[in-house]
């Protein structure tokens, strides 16, 4: 749902800036609203926005197509403008430290039962370092 209401808000506030009527004001599910009415050009498709009045967002959002049944795309039933505790962005004990990501050399080693020491990556042929840019041919 969060797509497509990214993709369709943008969309919909370009609309609603040439709406025909003034915002008129409603409550709906216990949210003062206001009311924003529009027709979209290209389909002809009537769009009525309820937004909550103080904070803005999105109540309600029906969209009529000519000859149609009135669909609602968007209903909020519950929000909260309040301030999330910060406690609810503490993340777990064990994700708090910084987790140690093996080495490509550890890796083989973990693989392969083998030291580490014995890993040659593709960077790396005969002890000696490679630039990055380096092509590494084997025969």
């Amino acid at each position: 749902m969060q797509g497509l209401r990214a993709q369709f808000t943008p969309h919909l506030d370009e609309l609603l800036k040439g709406s025909t009527k003034p915002p008129g004001n409603e409550t709906v599910n216990g949210f003062v609203t206001k009311v924003y009415e529009a027709e979209e050009p290209k389909e002809k498709l009537k769009i009525k926005v309820w937004r909550e009045a103080k904070t803005g967002p999105m109540v309600k959002a029906d969209m009529t197509p000519p000859g149609g049944a009135t669909s609602t795309l968007v209903e909020t039933k519950e929000f909260s403008a309040a301030k999330s505790p910060a406690s609810i962005f503490v993340l777990p004990g064990e994700l708090r430290s910084p987790r140690h990501v093996p080495t490509a050399a550890e890796r083989f080693a973990a693989d392969t039962g083998d030291r580490r020491e014995n890993f040659i990556g593709a960077r790396r042929q005969f002890g000696v370092a490679l630039p990055a840019a380096a092509a590494v041919r084997s025969r």
